[in-house]
């Protein structure tokens, strides 16, 4: 408790129950006191004793130090008889007294522990011996005063983002964009009022930003104030004419997020955002060029160019391939020939004449050997062939299209020019063009082990094929091909593992395999009879130990459980019998069959602190050996029953001497 005079204070200790003086005082009467919320307490203004006038002073007690010191800075003006609250927001509220002029005054003021500043705030009716009481709401309400006042004003609380027209009117002092801001002005482009963040200088969506506490939405995504976290691969919120709103993103990904899959130099296998899709990389769209004009031999002497053409959306490249006939390729190897000025212009099998590749004369036609091939024409595989060999008799031909060397159906092909079959499949030269999800042409002839015709496949796709539904985890639900149908997965897993065996409290469940129908069988479990499972417990156990490996109600015997009536306790020292009755085997320990024993034959069949009568074969109470001397020693070993006879009859007479 502190007591302030007009020369002197005293500080009252409630546990000594003594007053002590302060070191200094504030001075004045009818000062205005508070404690502050550091325990300190603060005294401002106050009236000279003689002169009535103010005390433009300010002073702040110490606790720590039991002394008074200047406080600075003072209120903006001078009164006495005023009163001061600590309100909820920690702030100080002066309010109310006289001024130097001896005049009430209506101008309350706040001072801010964080500025350490004194700012007037809204005003309220001047007067003077009034009460001032803080709200739980942070306002404070003034009631009564002299000449028998009986108003009652409430001091509203002005926290931040409560509507302004100035500063004074705000808790913070300041009154920024129309609300009570926490800043004295907000830059870069923020505002105050901010709907959700009104009191704080934060920026609006699409403005500049280097942190989410800049922006009223709390995102600050590639470099501006965004409406959400868009953190998705191929959206943004620096979309050109979008800018501050989440959007999908065609072209590369935008910022840090990671870049689309490059498709390993395939322009076609190369994924790019869409423009639609936010959550992921697309694959190129059909506008996407892919390829190159080139030119190459496909056979000995045979010619073919690639044009290039355009992504279908789905990975691959539509450019075509043709042949080009009678023509090699031209100089820059980017197109077939359309002219000759040599006979290298020409493919194998055509000359040279006029600028035209011409035929050869007999190519194609049949033959026995070079004699009867005439211009220039060769004797291959029993036709006049346009070179000497084809190569490789097993995958090349010169009679599939007379006069040419083609490859045979099986044969490696990189194109469908190569191939007589004009059509190239599962990298082979193939029979048909084997397009089909569960057909391939790379499953061998089961007589011929040649590969090259299109067949149907039983199991997964071939190749590229696309793949056959997952099943979504389901193993018995994967779809695959049936070796039936060409176009589409219409099998269901048969044999397949579906369920491993497993055993548990006694009950073996058999593994089970996919029935083909898209379902793994259900099985009872099987007990596992007299026998537990295993410590695995993958199966049931086929013989025990003693300690383990036997069901409730049986007992372990040379390796085989069997059904036992009653059951020794843990400790050996009760039985249980099958209709759960327990009873105590004392003095004999329980035995094996989980029966009481009913003779001894050591002590180890007797309970602690019996021991074997081995003569009596009877669990009894250990006899002490007394002496003259007053010392005895305890027999705890096997003994015979005439010791017992004997040790009887010698204290028999000790017991007649005593007396």
């Amino acid at each position: 408790m502190l007591a302030v005079g007009t020369t002197s204070a005293e500080r009252f200790d409630p546990a000594t129950k003594i007053w002590t003086p302060t070191t200094g005082s504030p001075g004045g009467f009818a000062p205005s006191l508070v404690r502050l919320p550091d325990n300190r307490v603060l005294d401002f203004n106050g009236a000279h004793y003689v002169e009535f006038s103010s005390v433009d002073a300010t002073s702040v007690f110490d606790p720590a130090t039991n002394a008074w010191s200047p406080f600075s800075p003072k209120p903006t003006r001078a009164r006495d008889g005023a009163l001061a609250v600590v309100l909820a927001s920690g702030k100080l509220l002066v309010q109310g007294g006289a001024t130097v002029s001896g005049t009430g005054t209506d101008t309350p003021e706040l001072y801010d522990p964080t500025t350490k500043l004194f700012t007037t705030t809204s005003g309220i009716p001047d007067r003077t011996i009034h009460s001032l009481t803080a709200l739980a709401n942070g306002g404070a309400l003034v009631a009564g005063g002299a000449g028998c006042d009986s108003r009652a004003d409430l001091l509203l609380a002005h926290p931040l983002g409560t509507t302004c027209s100035a500063g004074g009117q705000c808790d913070s002092g300041f009154c920024v964009d129309s609300v009570c801001c926490a800043a004295s002005s907000c830059l870069g482009g923020a505002k105050c009022n901010n709907p959700g963040k009104a009191g704080a200088c934060t920026k609006n969506n699409g403005t500049t930003c280097a942190g989410a506490t800049e922006c009223a939405s709390g995102y600050c995504v590639d470099g501006v104030c965004c409406n959400g976290a868009c953190g998705d691969a191929c959206a943004a919120c620096d979309v050109a004419t979008k800018v501050g709103t989440c959007s999908p993103v065609a072209g590369a990904p935008h910022g840090v997020r990671a870049a689309c899959p490059s498709g390993g130099g395939d322009a076609c296998k190369a994924e790019t955002c869409d423009g639609v899709t936010t959550t992921s990389c697309k694959l190129v769209g059909a506008s996407t060029l892919c390829g190159a004009d080139t030119c190459k031999a496909i056979a000995p002497g045979k010619f073919a160019e690639t044009r290039k053409g355009l992504c279908d959306g789905a990975g691959a490249c539509t450019g075509t391939s043709n042949p080009c006939n009678a023509y090699a390729c031209n100089s820059t190897s980017t197109a077939c020939a359309t002219s000759c000025s040599i006979a290298a212009d020409c493919a194998a099998g055509y000359k040279c004449n006029a600028g035209k590749c011409e035929s050869l004369p007999g190519l194609g036609a049949p033959c026995v050997d070079a004699t009867d091939c005439k211009g220039g024409t060769f004797c291959v595989d029993k036709v006049c062939c346009g070179v000497a060999s084809c190569g490789d008799a097993k995958d090349w031909s010169c009679a599939i299209e007379p006069g040419s060397c083609k490859k045979k159906l099986g044969a490696a092909c990189a194109d469908k020019n190569e191939c007589g079959s004009v059509q190239c499949a599962d990298g082979l030269c193939c029979d048909t063009a084997c397009t089909g999800q569960c057909e391939a042409c790379d499953i061998p002839d089961p007589t011929t082990e040649r590969k090259g015709k299109c067949t149907p496949v039983k199991g997964k796709p071939h190749g590229a094929r696309a793949a056959c539904p997952s099943g979504a985890g389901d193993v018995c639900k994967e779809a695959l091909c049936d070796g039936d149908d060409r176009t589409a997965c219409k099998g269901l897993p048969s044999g397949n593992p579906c369920r491993e065996q497993k055993c548990a409290a006694g009950q073996l469940t058999p593994a089970a395999k996919c029935d083909g129908k898209g379902l793994c069988p259900t099985v009872d479990p099987v007990g596992c009879g007299v026998y537990t499972c295993t410590s695995d417990g993958s199966d049931c156990r086929k013989s025990c130990t003693a300690e383990l490996g036997c069901a409730e109600g049986f007992l372990c015997k040379e390796g085989k459980c069997e059904k036992v009536s009653a059951r020794c306790s843990t400790d050996g020292l009760s039985s249980t019998s099958a209709e759960g009755v327990t009873k105590s085997c004392a003095p004999y320990r329980c035995g094996t069959g989980g029966e009481c024993e009913k003779a001894c034959a050591t002590s180890a069949d007797c309970v602690g602190g019996t021991a074997c009568d081995v003569a009596a074969k009877l669990c009894v109470p250990p006899t002490n050996d007394e002496s003259d001397g007053g010392c005895g020693v305890s027999r705890a070993t096997t003994f015979g029953g005439a010791s017992l006879v004997l040790l009887g009859a010698l204290g028999l007479v000790r017991w007649r001497r005593a007396r």
